[in-house]
């Protein structure tokens, strides 16, 4: 990707200029290619700023600042629903933890920078039905579902609310599940508060690697969590060997030190090399949430064949059927009802025209491909 891109992003993060950057307008071939690319990641807004502050963009063309103000409102709405969501958890008397974007933010030059779509907070798993149940009757909030791991809620204004109850799964990244079982034995009592509860840095530090490593596996994390690692890694004052030592413990070291590398390439001063490159090809192709066929290219790489993709789908495993039917989490003698519960969903219209869909995706895969995955999470030592 050209380097021009990923120096605008630095700029609007930093507030810093590049001599990577032209002093003349940008063509409209090569704008157009980098909005799109940055609305895929959600970053559409840094771009904008950084197009605006450095003149690259006509004075007149005014869908720049709308895309900055909408950010900016975004933002506002999210924090002013965190503020409530906070006070509401304070007055039910139920411990909380907030996670990824509501904490992230602080650390931005403005919060409004790191986008979110939604709010997450770990609570408890024994506290969870009655925080779902204190925010519907007390505050207005709507039930959507319960997963395995968590109670998703809508706020009245329709933001997305995750309660979540457990961080660890099975589909966790390396050895990541034992240190992340222990998130609450040294978490930190925000000031002021007295349910509120904060991650020490090398957890939270540790948390987001993870997190990034679990979205890998499953088709790719995008640019944004690069730009948050970027800014993770020059907080002064860090814990940074707290935050090394939980590394080494869950063997993340490695993967650690291919995603600093490819932060420093795109917003710092390293050089890309072939591994870099590799990871970079299959983060831009991904987007926010990862891609289907990222998925099934991950798959091929660690051995599933085209039979055992059609089975995976057609006799979904234990740990995934629960996800969609949760009772199964305390009653797994009903997993063979479920299956044949989840059997008569697929033979509906719909339902087989995803299965189909799905097929054709994983049929697409080459042994190129699922080769250039399997090296590419060699080369920076992931694994599940």
């Amino acid at each position: 990707m050209d380097k021009v891109f990923f120096a605008l992003i630095r700029s609007a993060i930093t507030g810093e200029k590049s001599d990577a950057i032209p002093h003349s307008p940008l063509s409209e071939d090569a704008l157009a290619e980098w909005m799109t690319l940055a609305k895929k990641h959600d970053i559409l807004h840094l771009l904008a700023l950084a197009l605006t502050e450095n003149r690259l963009v006509p004075p007149d063309d005014t869908r720049f600042r709308r895309y900055v103000l909408k950010s900016a409102l975004r933002c506002e709405r999210l924090s002013h629903t965190y503020d409530n969501l906070c006070r509401a958890l304070e007055s039910a008397k139920i411990p909380f933890m907030p996670l990824k974007g509501s904490v992230l933010r602080k650390y931005y030059r403005e919060p409004w920078m790191r986008s979110s779509c939604d709010i997450d907070v770990l609570v408890h798993k024994e506290n969870a039905d009655g925080a779902a149940a204190y925010l519907i009757e007390h505050c207005g909030y709507t039930y959507e579902r319960t997963t395995a791991h968590d109670i998703s809620l809508f706020t009245p204004e329709k933001i997305h609310v995750e309660l979540h109850f457990r961080l660890v799964s099975e589909d966790m990244v390396n050895k990541s599940s034992d240190v992340l079982a222990c998130v609450w034995d040294n978490a930190l009592l925000k000031e002021g508060y007295s349910y509120l509860y904060e991650m020490p840095d090398a957890m939270f530090y540790f948390y987001h690697i993870a997190h990034m490593g679990q979205h890998m596996l499953q088709g790719g994390c995008g640019i944004r969590p690069f730009i948050d690692l970027f800014i993770l890694d020059r907080i002064e004052g860090a814990d940074t060997d707290g935050r090394r030592e939980l590394l080494r413990e869950a063997d993340l070291l490695t993967f650690t030190e291919a995603c600093q590398k490819l932060a420093d390439v795109w917003f710092g001063e390293a050089s890309m090399d072939c591994a870099a490159e590799r990871m970079e090809n299959y983060i831009l192709r991904g987007g926010v949430y990862g891609t289907l066929k990222n998925l099934d290219t991950v798959r091929a790489a660690r051995g599933e064949t085209r039979l055992k993709s059609f089975l995976r789908i057609a006799f979904l495993p234990y740990d995934k059927l629960k996800t969609i039917y949760p009772t199964l989490d305390n009653h797994p003698l009903l997993f063979p009802f479920y299956q044949m519960k989840r059997w008569l969903r697929i033979f509906t219209k719909d339902k087989r025209k995803k299965v189909t869909r799905l097929t054709r995706i994983r049929n697409s895969v080459t042994n190129t491909e699922a080769a250039t995955v399997a090296a590419l999470f060699s080369d920076i030592g992931l694994y599940r």
